[in-house]
Formats: structure tokens, C-alpha cells, sequence
């Protein structure tokens, strides 16, 4: 504003002295208008000095703070390329999905961890919805319905490579809220944990397993006996157990030897898996003990299972190009009749082993709470 007031006195100033000029007023009473329009003349270019002064400062001050403004924003540039590339040196996918858009972020991690195009996978979550296992899916929607909602969290599951190779990868999740308080994103990092995975099988292998025949041991046989016994006692079921012992083993081990005894063991338990539904349980106590586990069998069809068991086992073995002979001694105990909990129905089924033994080998015998006590017999 001051600016354009300078530039209209300085007009009209032109326009007075161009009217003397022409006027025909007194000389004397002339130059004494003169002094006045030359005196005025110098204020008003001291005025427009000043105000060009203040612009040439206000226009250094402008192009100072352009340089500054440029210079911003070059850092900030170089700061967010720093930060792209530090989010995509980290093995860990970093991934950012907005909740109202739909839209997934995921950092290139993904490329490198699990093979899949970082374009493909960017965008909807329906994608990353797809390529999750079938059988972790509902879970999966489950934990994206709760992260939502505002709960953040830890969640494994697996997914499917475009290779088809089928890897576990660990998610953790923190929920963003607005100012509204409705949770506008969500955050975190995606760790490939294969590797970790299947050393916990290796262990849960080690841990719950037979080494030699690769059948459940002692302990992952009563975790399994007691759901079992679960499950028949709310569905008031029938559950059979049977104590299998090899009659002659010791003589194939003192005569063949030990290996040869190995190899003889593993056939029978491969032999066992084949005569037993797919959902049965088999598992070895040691030595030339096993046990097997039916669930909503009755004494009927244990007796049948039973008799091919003796069969089957009773067949000779081809080993080191000999044959070896063993033959079953099978107990059996039935719940609820012989034993409501798995340290009874397991003692039970001994017993009635040794009663088979006891009574010529190579049979089988359910439970009797009215025999005598009979010692164990020598294999």
C-alpha cells in the first residue's frame, strides 16, 4: 500500500510542475511554488529510496528463504531416501496397510524373504489374503478383524511362495488411531521364522518320538491318551487300548544280532501303521513294546483288529537275507469297563498281555478283573 501511495504523489508531482510550467501566474509567486514542488520533489524521492530500499531487503529476505526452502527440501529428499533404503536393508518386511483405503504398503524385504513381485503385493490385502495357507485363512481373518479394531499383536501362520514352497512367516502389529479414535492404520513387520520352525520340529521330533521307528514315545503317548480319554468321556465313547510284546525277539537280537533286531522293529512298527485306521495311534515304549490307541472301538472290533495284529506280525522277516520269526502277545483293556483314566487302562492291558504269554503266546486277551497275579514271562 505505501508503495502505491509513493507512486501517486510522485504523478501528481509531474502533474504540477508540467501545470507551472505552462501557468501564467507571477514570476515571483512561480518560484515560490517551485521551491515548494522541489522541496516536496526531495521528499518524495527520499520516500521512493526508502521504499525501494525496503523491497530490495524484502526481496533478498524472499530469496533467502527460497534458498532455505530449497534447501529443506533437499535434505528432507535425501533424509527420505536414506529412510527408504535403510526400511529396505532391513531383512524384515516392513509393511503399513490403511484401514479406510484398503491399501498395503510392503517394503522390498519381500522380494528378497519370500519371492514375491514388491508391485504384486502392493495394493489390497486381498492378495496377501490369498497367498496365506488355506488351513490358517480363518485365523488369520480372525487376527486382521481384532488388529482393526484396535488390538495390536503377535500372530504366526503360514503362506505359499510362487515357487509353492510353503514358509511361516511372524507378524506384529500395532493399530493407529486418529483423532476421532477410530483406528486409521496398521503398522509393523513381517519375520520369516521357517528356519526357526523346523528346528522346533526337530526338537518336538526328539523330544516326542522314537528315534529308531520314528513312532510316538512314552510321553507323547499319555499327552495323547489323556485327550483321547477327553474326548470318549464327553462323547461317551468307548476307547481301547492294546499292549503289544513280541514273543522271540530276544533270540533274533542273541542270534542275528542287535542291527538285524533294529531293522525287525521298524518293520513292525511299519506293518502296525498299515493294519490300524489312519486316525488310530501307534507308539513304542521301548524295547519290543508297543501300544496302540482306538478310539470308539468296542470289544468286538478290537478282538477283529486284534487277530489281523497277530497275523500280520506272526508273518517271518527278511533280514540280511534270513528269516526272522517273532509273534504278539497282545493285552487289552476298554474304558470305561476296565479303567477310567490312562494309568489304569495301561496297567490293565499289561496285565492282560502277560495273561496272553501266559496262556501260549501268539494271542490275544482282554482285561479280567478276576485273574490271579501272574509274573511277567521271558521274551
Amino acid at each position: 500500500m505505501k508503495s502505491r501511495g509513493t507512486i501517486i504523489l510522485i504523478f501528481l508531482y509531474i502533474m504540477m510542475l508540467s501545470f507551472l510550467s505552462t501557468s501564467s501566474m507571477g514570476d515571483s509567486y512561480k518560484w515560490y511554488v517551485q521551491g515548494i514542488m522541489m522541496a516536496a520533489g526531495f521528499v518524495l524521492t527520499w520516500q521512493t529510496g526508502k521504499q525501494l530500499k525496503k523491497a530490495d531487503k524484502d526481496h533478498e529476505e524472499l530469496v533467502k528463504r527460497t534458498e532455505q526452502m530449497d534447501e529443506r527440501n533437499q535434505f528432507l529428499m535425501k533424509e527420505n531416501d536414506r529412510l527408504e533404503q535403510l526400511i529396505h536393508s532391513i531383512d524384515a518386511i516392513i509393511f503399513s496397510y490403511d484401514v479406510i483405503s484398503g491399501q498395503l504398503y510392503m517394503s522390498k524385504a519381500i522380494e528378497q524373504v519370500y519371492g514375491f513381485s514388491r508391485k504384486t503385493v502392493t495394493g489390497s490385502l486381498e492378495y496377501w489374503k490369498d497367498i496365506v495357507h488355506p488351513d490358517d485363512r480363518e485365523e488369520f481373518q480372525h487376527h486382521m478383524e481384532q488388529w482393526s479394531a484396535g488390538t495390536a499383536g503377535q500372530y504366526e501362520h503360514r503362506i505359499i511362495c510362487p515357487d509353492g514352497e510353503i514358509r511361516w512367516a511372524a507378524l506384529n502389529v500395532n493399530s493407529i488411531v486418529d483423532s476421532a479414535g477410530r483406528v486409521a492404520a496398521l503398522n509393523g513387520t513381517i519375520v520369516d521364522i521357517t528356519e526357526g520352525k523346523k528346528r522346533e520340529e526337530e526338537l518336538k521330533t526328539l523330544a516326542f518320538y522314537d528315534s529308531l521307528t520314528d513312532l510316538p514315545n512314552r510321553q507323547l503317548l499319555h499327552m495323547y491318551l489323556k485327550k483321547a480319554l477327553a474326548r470318549s468321556k464327553r462323547h461317551e465313547q468307548t476307547l481301547t487300548v492294546m499292549f503289544i510284546d513280541l514273543d522271540g525277539f530276544k533270540n533274533v537280537n542273541d542270534t542275528l544280532g542287535h542291527e538285524a533286531g533294529d531293522l525287525l522293529l521298524k518293520e513292525v512298527a511299519d506293518r502296525l501303521h498299515r493294519l490300524v485306521r489312519e486316525d488310530d495311534f501307534v507308539s513304542r515304549l521301548g524295547g519290543d513294546e508297543f501300544i496302540i490307541v482306538l478310539e470308539e472301538v468296542g470289544e468286538q472290533e478290537a478282538g477283529d483288529i486284534a487277530q489281523r495284529i497277530l497275523d500280520e506280525i506272526s508273518i517271518p522277516y527278511d533280514i540280511h537275507e534270513q528269516k526272522a520269526h517273532v509273534s504278539p502277545s497282545i493285552g487289552i483293556s476298554i474304558y470305561p469297563t476296565n479303567g477310567e483314566n490312562q494309568e489304569t487302562l495301561i496297567e490293565n492291558a499289561d496285565k492282560a498281555m502277560y495273561f496272553a504269554k501266559h496262556n501260549g503266546k501268539n494271542n490275544y486277551q482282554f482285561y479280567n478283573p478276576e485273574w490271579s497275579v501272574i509274573q511277567p514271562t521271558t521274551t
